[in-house]
Order: C-alpha cells, then structure tokens, then sequence
C-alpha cells in the first residue's frame, strides 16, 4: 500500500487497457459472446474519454 494524492492505493503494475479498436479485433473470435459485444459497444462509446483521460495520464508522468 503506497500514499498517492490524497489516498492510499494498492498498485502492482503498471497497464493499460485495450482501447475499442484493438478490442474491436476479436471480434471475428468473440462474435457469439453477448458480453462481449456489450463490451465493445461500451468502449466505442466511450473511446473519446478514455484518449483524453490517457493524454493527461502520460502528461502528468512525463
């Protein structure tokens, strides 16, 4: 357990997540999934948010 900003966090990795693209390339595999599908829809819609949630991460670590 580390301090970071105003709480305390558990943090083993470093990661990052699929973004819907990349996600989106299972897609010939995962087609019969219905959570997978759901998933997918949720990260297109919210793709837009998560670049620039991404962009002010890497601005804050540089």
């Amino acid at each position: 357990m580390s301090n970071f900003g105003n709480g305390k966090v558990f943090a083993s990795d470093v990661h990052f997540e699929y973004d819907a693209k990349t996600f989106g390339s299972l897609l010939p595999y995962m087609s019969k999934t219905p959570t997978y599908k759901d998933l997918l829809r949720k990260l297109k819609r919210q793709e837009k948010n998560r670049r620039k949630l991404f962009n002010l991460l890497m601005e804050k670590i540089k």
